[in-house]
């Protein structure tokens, strides 16, 4: 691979990482306030959810990432 193939996949890795955290952020704020607001109870599951497909996109981004990086 040339340079800027190899720039370019760092640069998109490092993109596919913050999305998730960025997804994190208001998913954990719903979570903790899910309680006291009678809005947020129906959607308790969903936030839930949320929360557990963040952290497995997170997972498979990281996973994804080490793969590319031994070969």
């Amino acid at each position: 691979m040339i340079n800027i193939e190899r720039l370019w996949l760092i640069v998109l890795l490092i993109v596919a990482l913050v999305v998730p955290i960025f997804g994190l952020i208001p998913a954990v704020y719903l979570f903790t306030k899910r309680r006291s607001t009678l809005d947020f109870i129906a959607l308790n599951g969903w936030i839930t959810g949320a929360i557990v497909l963040q952290i497995f996109y997170l997972i498979s981004v990281i996973v994804i990432g080490w793969v590319v990086s031994l070969h």
